[in-house]
């Protein structure tokens, strides 16, 4: 939090120089509010600051950008998320799905851009409970980063892991769950991913479920596995061994 605060007072300097010296309406000025907007609205919840700094940085960057400005949707992108994370989620909604549309449009399926909106229009809908929405959207958002930036990239396996916590809410999907979450905590012990030990827990937690619902499986979480391993030999060890909150802008 102290490091988002001394940033926050770089860019209240910066906005406030590049205001002197290049005008509201100049591009690098629109852009530092926007930073600056996002993070009191997402990080601090300053959240009237916040939407106020950026809907006028939107309004802006309509008028100087164009309404399909790279720059514009991610001013969208950004104030949608300080809406949902105040929780006008109506409003949140709303600008989610337009911002979606309008970068599929002018930016391509595959942009980062469009693919960061998608993730955070997840993390919406989780946030509501609209597990459907919330599985539809995480499941093409899997698929476009799995081709476009690569299966152990880290938004795809963030993305992996959000759509595994979303099959959780479904008792016929917990097997799925389980699957997806094995091959994401692989792949994260791999890249040593900073979101490892979450998926290791939700992997457990989705074991200890299945089980629950079904004793008579053979279904054994991570510990019981190891256990077996070192007991046929050693060829177990420790966690390390067999493993091998939406985004601002």
């Amino acid at each position: 939090m102290w490091k988002q605060k001394e940033s926050v007072a770089i860019l209240v300097e910066c906005l406030q120089k590049q205001k002197e010296v290049l005008g509201e309406d100049h591009e690098h000025t629109i852009f530092t509010a926007c930073e600056l907007g996002a993070n009191y609205g997402v990080y601090l919840n300053r959240f009237d600051e916040g939407e106020e700094m950026l809907e006028d940085c939107l309004e802006r960057a309509k008028r100087v950008l164009g309404e399909e400005h790279a720059q514009t949707l991610i001013i969208m992108n950004n104030l949608a998320l300080t809406y949902a994370t105040s929780g006008k989620a109506d409003e949140a909604k709303e600008l989610y799905l337009e911002c979606i549309e309008r970068c599929k449009e002018k930016l391509g399926e595959g942009h980062p851009e469009t693919l960061m909106t998608m993730f955070n229009l997840g993390l919406f809908y989780k946030a509501q409970r609209a597990y459907k929405e919330a599985e539809a959207i995480y499941y093409e958002c899997f698929q476009r980063q799995r081709e476009v930036l690569g299966a152990n990239h880290d938004m795809t396996l963030r993305v992996m892991l959000g759509l595994g916590t979303v099959y959780c809410e479904d008792d016929e999907k917990l097997e799925e769950a389980r699957q997806l979450f094995e091959d994401c905590l692989q792949r994260m012990a791999a890249t040593k991913h900073q979101e490892e030990r979450i998926c290791r827990n939700w992997l457990r937690d989705c074991q200890i479920r299945l089980r629950m619902l079904a004793p008579k499986a053979d279904v054994k979480t991570e510990e019981e596995e190891g256990e077996e391993s070192v007991g046929e030999g050693g060829r177990g060890g420790g966690e390390e061994e067999r493993a091998g909150e939406g985004e601002s802008e």
